[in-house]
């Protein structure tokens, strides 16, 4: 449909914050779920997040 008006996606969002709570159980279903939109679309790119900070993953000493 898109391509027949010379519409071509460059990049799907599939922003969800992987080092979340619930990265693991909803966050990776989703992101995995856009791979097959992508696809769909003829879409080379999806861009993804994390919800991490200044670049390090917060997590408690086992210590």
């Amino acid at each position: 449909m898109m391509a027949g008006k010379g519409v071509s996606f460059s990049q799907i969002d599939a922003a969800y914050p992987l080092s979340g709570p619930d990265g693991i159980t909803l966050g990776v279903q989703y992101v995995l779920k856009s791979l097959q939109w992508a696809k769909l679309a003829g879409c080379p790119n999806i861009a993804t997040t994390d919800g991490r900070k200044n670049g390090t993953a917060r997590r408690k000493d086992p210590g």
